[in-house]
């Protein structure tokens, strides 16, 4: 079945790198209302869409799963989906409220300090100050700033090998036993 829509091309050129020749296609058709320029922002914000799956996968835990069952599954994702949410709505209630851009914030900052007011609200020792303390801790998340890059960074897609807490075993694991145990007769 055919869809109807708009092939666009443009070709992208920044200071210091090749031009990048980009074909978007868009369902958006009112060309008045969504122009080339606006879909070529919108097409440039695709990479939060890429770190925000990224939170959820590392910082939010959720590489493996811990569960046996579909239907766990199923919960588990469901709920830290949920958490991820509510951590975004604060940081996008405050961000906004102080005429900053949400993505201006660091996800893990943020998460961190929601975290710590959870952990307060679990003691009872703070259940009569908690009124209190939740609007400054919520309030302070617009601190909460990504660090400012200087110029465009291009990283490697590699991994770095963290020092081994052992040495490789050479040769045989019994040769290797025999000189560990000739050596603490020592």
């Amino acid at each position: 079945m055919p869809i109807t829509g708009r092939l666009i091309y443009l070709s992208i050129q920044r200071d210091g790198f090749r031009p990048i020749e980009l074909y978007l296609f868009t369902t958006l058709l009112d060309e008045n209302l969504y122009t080339i320029e606006n879909l070529a922002e919108l097409y440039s914000l695709r990479w939060h869409a890429e770190l925000n799956l990224r939170y959820l996968k590392a910082t939010l835990s959720m590489k493996q799963l811990n569960v046996k069952s579909v239907d766990m599954a199923r919960k588990e994702l469901l709920a830290t989906l949920l958490a991820y949410n509510i951590v975004r709505a604060y940081m996008t209630k405050v961000a906004l409220e102080k005429g900053v851009s949400p993505l201006t914030l660091s996800f893990t900052t943020c998460l961190r300090r929601i975290h710590i007011l959870f952990l307060l609200k679990s003691f009872s020792i703070y259940s009569s100050d908690i009124e209190l303390i939740i609007p400054l801790v919520l309030g302070t998340l617009v601190e909460c700033k990504l660090p400012k890059r200087k110029r465009f960074r291009i990283e490697p897609r590699a991994l770095r090998r963290l020092p081994a807490t052992y040495p490789n075993l050479k040769g045989s694991r019994a040769l290797a036993r025999q000189k560990l145990i000739e050596q603490l007769l020592l």
